[in-house]
């Protein structure tokens, strides 16, 4: 069809200059998902000086498991095909049978559902390629069932590596975790999520490292059958330096005083800091209540001891009321808010991994990969031994001290006191936090997490929330203020609040706010009893007018 006579060509398109490009595309790639990776693949076929800068994203990360056809990944992660676009690799064992896809679900176990690992013998010698990487992800693996060779490849292929992420690997032993950990020198993100390690056989040079560590982001998030002290000796060592930009912590421990070392440290360069306390471990009333539900089941209602134990604790598989549920002033979700944004760059199944359009589609772009939260080590065997030949060597009464101690587990209610007495002997006075997002469930060592953020708030912070969850058996639709008042001293909550905005500066946003228990409601937010209890509980709180305070997601 020709134009009619008369008409005005339309004018060419503007050219505009290659970055301008680059910086539409980088703007489709966040966040990062289906409807950006369509995006992206559409902008391949707009015109070849697109090419380059939407394959950057769409083929920024390698995931392999059990069933990659590594030939066809032969094939195409070439030199001249998407090899030069690599920057991460992930690792993903396919030992939980919960989070997979059917066909992915339990293919790295063995006929006797015992962790088989061989796969990996032949993805390392294919990743043996990949240069330049700068984010590893180690994802639901078995390490002492992972072939010596093959363990020493990721532990050295890889030196430019600076984001390290491990989710729901079982170490074995504490010895292995740190061998790994201090592969990578230059990191500038390290992530841990459910890691287990089964004997505390760490060594005195590892726990006194010396290199400078400056991190912009680190998470410690739930563990499995592991404790969080030996990670943070190793984390402080005797490094002259060592910071912290942005961190998220979760917390389930009764020995505190690792905790409180750990910020008091970084508190005086931390900018962000996402906090959760939710006792979980062996000490906590929470583990003891289901020991002891267990034991009664059996017919076996045995006392529970604090002592130190021959064995390392079993696993304890988080309660479902303790899953983390994006986080603002009326919501709790601060875990994953901080996934999602400030580490945001740590992906554990992002959906531009460069996989799209192969026969071998990648786990996680349907399944729900990263609920770590229900993940547990049964797909651990019994009999499993805990020693590994290149575990690094160490005097073995040195390592006895080790075990004891690591065996030792503080009784809840005697870990609040201590770590109060601890917090008021030796406050931590400096502190640079702008933003403080804390969630700590109400249980005897409420009090103690309340204290703790309370004092990490500065001149410096710009916006405090705290979230305390309320017990499941109290949350409904009656107010019972008394069963609250047996977990937690109300008056001291008041006093240590106030204490806090004694000390912001103007336009400082403090957010107090309520949650119950996932999947219990609260109590009418408008009831007047309501009100009044909350007037009465926390005076200077009202009375400052500086905190808004949240019955779930209604203000008060």
């Amino acid at each position: 069809m020709t134009d009619p006579p008369g008409a005005i060509a339309p004018p060419p398109p503007p050219h505009l200059s290659q970055e301008l490009y680059d910086m539409f595309i980088d703007a489709l790639a966040v966040p990062a998902g289906p409807i950006s990776r369509a995006d992206l693949l559409a902008c391949c076929l707009v015109c070849r000086s697109w090419v380059h800068r939407a394959r950057t994203h769409l083929y920024r990360q390698i995931r392999l498991r059990p069933l990659t056809n590594l030939e066809q990944y032969d094939e195409i992660y070439t030199k001249n095909c998407l090899l030069p676009y690599v920057r991460q690799v992930a690792i993903i064992g396919c030992l939980l049978r919960h989070v997979y896809t059917p066909d992915d679900a339990g293919s790295g176990l063995d006929d006797d559902e015992h962790p088989d690992h061989s796969w990996l013998d032949p993805a390392a010698a294919f990743l043996a390629r990949f240069q330049n990487i700068e984010l590893l992800h180690l994802y639901d693996l078995s390490w002492g069932d992972i072939k010596k060779e093959t363990r020493d490849f990721f532990l050295t292929h890889f030196p430019d590596v600076t984001m390290l992420q491990l989710s729901s690997v079982d170490f074995w032993n504490a010895n292995q975790l740190f061998r790994t950990l201090e592969s990578f020198k230059h990191l500038l993100a390290l992530s841990t999520d459910h890691i287990s390690w089964h004997r505390a056989n760490y060594t005195r040079r590892q726990m006194s490292q010396t290199d400078s560590m400056r991190l912009r982001r680190l998470m410690l998030g739930q563990t499995e059958a592991a404790r969080y002290g030996p990670m943070i000796t190793w984390l402080l060592g005797n490094r002259e330096t060592f910071t912290v930009d942005e961190a998220l912590i979760s917390w389930e421990d009764t020995e505190i005083k690792s905790l409180v070392r750990l910020l008091r440290r970084i508190a005086p360069t931390l900018s962000c800091l996402v906090y959760q306390q939710s006792m979980q471990l062996p000490g906590s009333e929470n583990a003891e209540a289901r020991v002891a539900t267990a034991n009664a089941l059996l017919g076996n209602p045995l006392p529970i001891v604090h002592a130190a134990a021959a064995n390392p604790p079993a696993p304890i598989a988080p309660q479902v009321n303790q899953v983390p549920g994006t986080f603002n002033a009326g919501q709790i979700n601060i875990i994953e808010g901080f996934n999602a944004g400030l580490i945001g760059f740590l992906v554990a199944a992002d959906a531009n991994d460069g996989n799209e359009g192969t026969d071998d589609e990648e786990v996680g772009d349907q399944d729900n990969e990263d609920d770590d939260d229900n993940l547990s080590d049964d797909h651990v065997r019994p009999s499993t031994p805990i020693e590994l030949e290149d575990d690094e060597p160490e005097a073995e009464d040195v390592i006895a001290g080790f075990i004891e101690e690591d065996g030792n587990f503080v009784a809840e209610g005697e870990a609040m006191r201590l770590g109060l007495e601890h917090l008021d002997e030796a406050p931590i006075t400096e502190s640079s936090i702008k933003i403080l997002q804390a969630r700590v469930f109400c249980t005897t060592m409420a009090l103690f997490g309340v204290k703790l953020m309370c004092q990490l708030v500065s001149p410096d912070t710009k916006n405090f929330t705290l979230v305390l969850i309320l017990p499941s058996g109290w949350s409904g639709p009656v107010l019972r203020w008394s069963n609250l008042s047996s977990v937690l001293d109300w008056a001291a909550v008041n006093n240590m609040l106030a204490v806090a905005a004694g000390r912001v500066t103007s336009g400082t946003v403090l957010d107090l706010v309520f949650h119950g228990a996932v999947g219990r409601p609260l109590a009418d937010a408008n009831s007047v009893s309501l009100k009044s209890a909350l007037r009465e509980y926390l005076p200077a709180v009202f009375a400052s007018g500086q905190w808004r305070v949240f019955w779930g997601n209604t203000l008060v």
